[in-house]
């Protein structure tokens, strides 16, 4: 029995019925592979699944060989927000910095998960506790006097949008704001999260205003959209407003 099977054969109707809707639109099968890149000593989920999302292909990874079904919906939402509904996101322009994936993915994930966190539920699973477990580990270990300026803006401006929007635990909002207004920024961040909420209905103006408040030059990021069923992939400019 191949992964996959293994997982659609312990998967509910509602996530069998998720995996039908992306497989059918975009013509495409999901394939899922072993991850056998290095761990980063710094992730606090070394576990976690990913994927990697194209204008021809979706692939999900996974490191633990027991069957994670809530990591394996997670990341179908993902797919189903890019291919399915047409999302941009943010990417390095051609030419441009290879590290400034690492911002980028960072980026994408900080607003998709604003969207589709809460939608795991709907897939009968508690969705908040391991973003509770996650930003613990992470703001314990933010010290702002090992980091350049442009990393605590993004660590602090990112991380606030999870914190208001993903994090029920009392404390771990608590222990992130306290940091956040060490460094000065807590005003800021609340502009930030307040244009990013006006913006909800607007993933192009939610990535502009990323990437004015984190001063990232527009000529090394794109937006990129994946039309599936034609195999194209379109760039543009990030836009102003």
């Amino acid at each position: 029995m191949t992964v996959k099977e293994e997982y659609l054969k312990q998967a509910t109707s509602p996530v069998l019925a998720l995996v039908k809707e992306i497989e059918s639109f975009s013509g495409k099968e999901i394939t899922l592979h072993q991850n056998s890149a290095p761990v980063s000593p710094t992730d606090p989920n070394p576990e976690a699944m990913s994927r990697c999302v194209s204008e021809s292909r979706a692939e999900i990874y996974y490191r633990n060989t027991n069957v994670d079904m809530h990591g394996f919906v997670h990341e179908l939402l993902h797919i189903r927000r890019w291919w399915l509904e047409g999302i941009p996101q943010i990417l390095p322009a051609i030419g441009s910095d290879d590290s400034n994936v690492t911002v980028t993915s960072q980026i994408e994930n900080s607003l998709e998960h604003l969207v589709i966190v809460p939608q795991e539920e709907d897939f009968g699973f508690e969705p908040y506790e391991y973003w509770n477990r996650t930003h613990r580990a992470i703001w314990e270990k933010f010290d702002a006097a090992t980091l350049d300026d442009f990393v605590i803006r993004k660590h602090c401006f990112l991380g606030w949008l999870s914190i208001k929007k993903l994090v029920t635990d009392p404390e771990v909002r608590q222990l992130a704001e306290d940091k956040i207004a060490a460094v000065g920024l807590l005003k800021e961040a609340n502009k930030f999260k307040a244009k990013i909420d006006r913006y909800a209905n607007s993933k192009e103006r939610q990535l502009s205003t990323v990437v004015r408040f984190l001063g990232i030059p527009r000529s090394e990021v794109v937006l990129v959209y994946f039309d599936i069923r034609n195999g194209r992939r379109t760039e543009v400019p990030v836009p102003r407003h």
